[in-house]
Formats: C-alpha cells, sequence, structure tokens
C-alpha cells in the first residue's frame, strides 16, 4: 500500500456504508456526515459546518 494509511486527517464524506469502507483502511477517518439520513440532511450539516468554519476565520 503506497503509505496512504498513515495519512491525517482523512475525512470521509458520505453515507454510513462508504464510511465503513473508508474506516477499514483508516480507522482514524472523520466521518461529519455520521447521523445523517439523506442527501438533504447531509447538504444541511456540510453548511453549518462551512458557516462555522467562517465565522472562526473572523
Amino acid at each position: 500500500m503506497r503509505d496512504i494509511v498513515p495519512l491525517d486527517p482523512v475525512v470521509a464524506l458520505g453515507g454510513a456504508q462508504h464510511a465503513d469502507l473508508v474506516r477499514t483502511v483508516w480507522p482514524h477517518a472523520r466521518t461529519p456526515l455520521a447521523g445523517t439520513r439523506g442527501m438533504g440532511e447531509q447538504m444541511a450539516r456540510l453548511a453549518v459546518l462551512r458557516k462555522a468554519h467562517e465565522q472562526q476565520l473572523m
């Protein structure tokens, strides 16, 4: 494996099945969309995260 396992940070943006698959390679992966129930909730969560990040930069 091309030294991809120790990468940090690893962020998995996807549903539960994709996040589980990513965690087989990167157990430390962050999954900010965990618990969402569909594309609409995922997009809303990402918008909240982006807004919070923008406010930190001010």
